[in-house]
């Protein structure tokens, strides 16, 4: 008789979007699923309708001539662990949700799985320099104190979450491939960080897949479903993640947007969400950590970056008063030692650089 991870590790296989993943939940939280799929025992059959007894027998010969050796052989080859919705590893709030995946294919330090409170950072790939920053500063925040950032790994606000947690802490990459595949391939480095710096990569896709369009709206409800509270940078109202603030609003999580300009498309999804009150606005990281249970900092300013090394020390003064946030000339010349015309010429440097840029209302934001 097959066991239980070979049973889940079979289901796993079955990546149709149609594949009833609540039932598969059900069933296995009511009978031994290595009896229900290997064993000529019919007592289970006692406590599902007729329905329910035709989609174990079309799950059974669905998964019938699987060779799950060969895939076991891959599995440990490409030191890819698979985590069922059985086991004890399993993140326990991933299990509360209506469709849990199956099983967790993981790569990486599995550790981390139920170690923390997880916060998702979600936003959209065309992000701005606003929305990359503050991504990556919060990101930065949380994982110091411990907390496990979630995200997607795809370009814009999810890879600049990614490496502000990785600058402090852990992180944990939701893929809508199979996590030995490196999607999209200019990400290659922040993957081979992932793994380097002791965070993980996950999917509820066997090794291998590619990354199908309609991957990834499943892979968002996973972002949802391991998080104690979602945070929308950026998105269009119809970005994935808007439909990831969708999950999290089904999955009855905590949810954070936020708010950006009302000309910019990018600031459309975070707004209507706070419009529309299924959203708190997000001001600081305190705004999180108060309703997560966490104990707040004083200061509600999101943690600073570290400067570059190589500026002036008039150019490190004015980086440690830059921020998400935009400042005016006129700010700065109260907040800093500086007369307009030296001000003028360090700003023109740090922005040909790179650090700053202007803002839509005429100030600087830091950009890195």
């Amino acid at each position: 008789m097959k066991t239980h991870e070979d049973i889940f590790l079979l289901l796993s296989l079955l990546t149709d979007i149609y594949v009833d993943k609540a039932f598969i939940k059900k069933i296995s939280s009511l009978f031994n699923i290595s009896e229900v799929f290997c064993a000529d025992k019919s007592s289970w059959k006692n406590n599902l309708k007729h329905q329910e007894i035709d989609k174990v027998e079309l799950l059974k010969h669905a998964i019938s001539n699987i060779n799950i050796n060969e895939l076991k052989k891959k599995l440990n080859n490409l030191q890819i662990n698979f985590i069922h919705l059985n086991d004890s590893r399993y993140p326990e709030k991933l299990k509360e949700i209506h469709d849990p995946p199956v099983g967790l294919f993981c790569k990486g330090n599995i550790d981390i799985l139920n170690q923390s409170k997880f916060i998702s950072i979600v936003g959209t790939r065309k992000s701005t320099s606003y929305g990359e920053v503050t991504a990556k500063r919060i990101a930065y925040s949380f994982a110091k104190r411990g907390l496990i950032v979630v995200s997607g790994l795809a370009d814009g606000i999810d890879a600049f979450a990614h490496k502000g947690a990785l600058d402090s802490g852990k992180t944990i990459a939701v893929l809508g491939t199979g996590v030995d595949i490196i999607f999209p391939l200019a990400n290659k480095k922040l993957y081979e960080d992932i793994l380097d710096k002791n965070s993980l990569l996950v999917s509820e896709y066997p090794p291998g897949t590619a990354g199908l369009p309609w991957n990834f709206p499943q892979r968002n409800r996973i972002i949802s479903g391991l998080s104690d509270a979602v945070v929308v940078i950026e998105g269009d109202i119809d970005s994935g993640a808007i439909i990831t603030a969708r999950f999290a609003i089904k999955h009855d999580r905590l949810l954070f947007a936020l708010p950006g300009p009302v000309d910019s498309r990018v600031s459309n999804g975070p707004n209507a969400l706070i419009k529309s009150g299924v959203a708190e606005l997000l001001i600081s990281e305190n705004d999180i950590l108060e309703k997560i249970g966490e104990p707040v900092q004083k200061s509600i300013k999101f943690e600073n970056y570290e400067i570059d090394e190589n500026l002036t020390k008039e150019q490190k003064e004015l980086m440690s008063v830059f921020s998400s946030v935009s400042v005016t000339v006129e700010d700065l010349i109260q907040k800093t030692s500086m007369d307009l015309s030296s001000l003028s010429v360090n700003l023109s440097i740090l922005e040909l650089q790179g650090h700053i840029e202007k803002s839509f209302d005429g100030g600087f934001v830091r950009k890195k």
